[in-house]
């Protein structure tokens, strides 16, 4: 089933778009291959190295290193997320609980402030933050009341956002079968192929 802003809007009328769905795996080739093989979900963009993200898990730094990859379901992008080390995070809880799949609702708003203070008023409590290279504000994940199920995550919309996912999303929607796999160094490498922004040009 397709997820979209309308479906979840009345659940979550404060957050904006739901832009992403993001899946925690051990092992991100084999995610690959079952989510386009099997789900025929893909191409998946894979970046290997995000570059110096500046990490905060429950109020202490952590040098976390990832390998990521980004599809499209329609509208809605899939982000798997394979930690490459041993750093805390809640990446590594989620796995050592026993658990790997679906981690985090990922959240995209026009109005950062006013979002992140009406999830926190809600309950809602923020425990991992991640800032990427370059850009302006930091991601933020937040541990949710026990019936949703999974962390939400929430982070600034901007135009030159929807063009670098919009892109990765163009792929999807072209795509014939071939090459399931896209890999890149650093998401910059993608962007500059592309002719789109890449981190470093995400404004809050």
């Amino acid at each position: 089933m397709q997820a979209s802003q309308d479906s979840f809007g009345p659940l979550f009328p404060v957050l904006g778009k739901l832009g992403q769905w993001g899946y925690v795996v051990r092992d991100i080739e084999a995610a690959m291959r079952y989510w386009s093989e099997v789900l025929h979900i893909g191409p998946f963009v894979c970046i290997e190295d995000l570059g110096d993200m500046v990490c905060r898990y429950r109020g202490e730094r952590t040098d976390v290193k990832l390998r990521v990859a980004f599809a499209y379901h329609g509208e809605t992008q899939i982000e798997l997320i394979e930690q490459c080390n041993a750093a805390p995070s809640p990446y590594v809880d989620f796995l050592n609980s026993g658990r790997e799949g679906l981690q985090h609702l990922g959240f995209w708003t026009d109005d950062y402030d006013r979002t992140r203070a009406r999830l926190e008023a809600s309950g809602f409590v923020p425990s991992y933050s991640v800032q990427l290279p370059g850009s302006p504000r930091e991601t933020v994940y937040f541990d949710a009341p026990a019936l949703l199920g999974c962390m939400v995550e929430v982070s600034p919309d901007s135009p030159a956002k929807r063009q670098l996912f919009g892109a990765i999303a163009a792929l999807g929607r072209q795509w014939d079968g071939e090459r399931a796999v896209r890999r890149y160094r650093q998401m910059s490498d993608f962007a500059a192929e592309a002719g789109v922004p890449s981190w470093s040009s995400f404004k809050a």
